[in-house]
């Protein structure tokens, strides 16, 4: 709080007097992308925490972060999506398709195949097209994101100063705090995968006990395979339980001749 006052010599008093604030610009504390996931952030979050954790490292002026789209449907045409987010240190509006990339687009060998961090200079003889999120920037660090060893996201870290140095451990250092939480949320995925099996062993085993038709137990099976409810279920279109009819046995069912039949015994799902 600062006070002034303004008197008028000629008049031997005082003209008026008042105070005012000074107010600073308040600081955005980051919670960092660990610490985020404690208080239950979802993905979207972490990308977010990630992206400025890189943007606070000395020399950084652009940051991206990008984790792979996962899709009941499975993989898209053209290549794996991923989503993610761009900033700049400085606050300009970056385009939204920025926030998208393909493995079709010209990403470095090293950290698609490779899963290694590669760092160069955008115009160099090594350097591949500019694209994207690229555009503006002299030096580049690209860095990869794994699961259990499966490459599952990258980072990006840029300097528009050909002499800046850019932070390559550190910047590594944020994207194994990410990986750990990827770990995690597919170990507890895997976690309530099981739990949900042993639920349904546990409900075929009580049924059996009851002495319930057999094909009604079949019939239950083949329902908590395609029940949209479970989301920690297989999630099925279709399933389709039946029984051979031959009895010489065949690795797959696509090299059983023509005489074979199979007897359906319960089915659920769109095409039953």
């Amino acid at each position: 709080m600062h006070r002034c006052s303004l008197s008028c010599p000629c008049q031997g008093g005082e003209l008026f007097s008042g105070s005012r604030s000074q107010k600073e610009k308040p600081v955005k504390a980051r919670r960092g992308v660990l610490l985020a996931a404690r208080e239950g952030a979802e993905r979207g979050a972490w990308i977010r925490e990630t992206v400025e954790e890189l943007l606070a490292l000395e020399g950084v002026e652009r940051a991206g972060a990008w984790l792979e789209e996962t899709s009941p449907e499975g993989p898209s045409e053209g290549g794996a999506l991923f989503r993610g987010k761009v900033l700049d240190r400085d606050g300009t509006a970056v385009p939204a398709e920025w926030n998208r990339l393909s493995t079709e687009s010209p990403l470095p060998a090293e950290v698609l195949n490779e899963k290694k961090s590669v760092e160069y200079e955008t115009h160099g003889e090594k350097s591949g097209p500019i694209f994207g999120p690229l555009v503006g920037l002299v030096r580049v660090l690209w860095i990869p994101v794994t699961s259990h060893g499966v490459f599952c996201g990258m980072l990006l870290a840029g300097t528009a100063r050909k002499s800046s140095a850019l932070p390559r451990h550190a910047a590594e250092r944020v994207a194994l705090e990410l990986e750990f939480l990827l770990e995690q949320e597919q170990e507890r995925r895997a976690a309530r995968r099981q739990q949900s099996d042993l639920l349904i062993w546990s409900q075929v085993q009580a049924q059996l006990a009851r002495k319930e038709p057999f094909r009604a137990v079949l019939q239950d099976i083949v329902k908590s395979c395609t029940n949209e409810d479970n989301v920690h279920g297989p999630c099925a279109v279709f399933t389709i339980l039946g029984e051979r009819k031959s009895g010489l046995p065949v690795p797959t069912p696509s090299v059983a001749g023509l005489e074979e039949t199979l007897e359906i015994l319960a089915a659920s799902g769109e095409a039953a």
